[in-house]
């Protein structure tokens, strides 16, 4: 079952489980968390209540469960469900930095920032000591909630507070967040005299900031940077051609998507699945 779930084939998982139920097997805490995994990447919250639930009425909970417990916390933050993730989190008995630092991530990708700084706060009182994951948890929470002062001094904190060495992720949440607040040169900066090796990705968070604010300019640098570094990249294109079009330069457009077709570079269609008499089906937009 961990097999079928580290390896994409969740359904495969979830079948495998029913055929163990059939066989009155019980699972421990390891098949239950392979099971919660496989829900929680297919987005089906109402079976992972089922798994949940299962696992309340074993008292699992009365033992150290850390792991298992955790992978039930981000379940529900990956549905979309804080507030039974935060649930979660008060009820576990042990608490380490991996479930600290889920929690906080959690706030993150739903722009809870304020939470999750809050949160943060409680870990070190605890003594929980942070690591670099969970200061890309508290950078990207400040990104998306507009908390640039904060974010700021969050990444400052991490060396001379807590002697962690900023790394490239690091310094491309940075850039992230400066760049989502409209601070299109100070994200510059960073990126030519704080970083040595410069990859896709903070060019990429870059030239996407540059199309928010519609700077055509800067965009089109880090559109020729990002593309030097990955050429065969469809959505770095099309955040160019985007810049350029609300710019009017059609014919810079025109250019851009002659290189896409040569190239046969097409941005990949969004996936979702759905639950249907038990099974659940993925299917891309456009196949029905």
């Amino acid at each position: 079952m961990s097999g079928f779930v580290q390896n994409g084939h969740f359904n495969e998982a979830i079948e495998l489980f029913r055929q163990m139920e059939a066989a009155g097997l019980e699972p421990d805490a390891v098949i239950l968390r392979s099971l919660v995994d496989a829900y929680s990447n297919l987005g089906v919250l109402q079976w992972g209540k089922v798994i949940h639930g299962y696992v309340i009425r074993k008292f699992l909970y009365k033992d150290d469960n850390t792991l298992l417990e955790t992978s039930i916390l981000n379940m529900y933050i990956r549905c979309g469900n804080i507030s039974s993730a935060r649930e979660c989190f008060n009820r576990m008995l042990v608490r380490d930095i991996v479930t600290w630092t889920s929690m906080i991530e959690g706030y993150a990708i739903h722009g809870l920032g304020y939470e999750a700084l809050n949160l943060f706060d409680q870990m070190v009182e605890n003594g929980i000591s942070p690591n670099s994951v969970t200061f890309l948890s508290l950078l990207s929470a400040c990104s998306h909630s507009g908390l640039v002062n904060e974010g700021c001094e969050i990444f400052y904190s991490m060396k001379w507070r807590f002697g962690i060495e900023a790394n490239l992720e690091h310094y491309t949440c940075m850039v992230d967040l400066l760049g989502r607040s409209g601070k299109l040169k100070e994200a510059l900066i960073i990126i030519v005299k704080l970083v040595l090796y410069p990859d896709s990705r903070i060019w990429g968070a870059l030239l996407a900031a540059s199309r928010i604010y519609g700077d055509r300019k800067l965009g089109e640098y880090a559109a020729q940077r990002v593309m030097e570094l990955e050429p065969d990249n469809a959505g770095y294109y099309t955040l160019l051609c985007n810049i350029q079009a609300s710019a009017g330069q059609w014919i810079e457009v025109e250019e851009v998507r002659r290189a896409m077709n040569e190239k046969n570079l097409k941005t990949k269609p969004a996936w979702s699945c759905i639950q249907e008499k038990g099974k659940i089906s993925g299917f891309v937009s456009g196949n029905v």
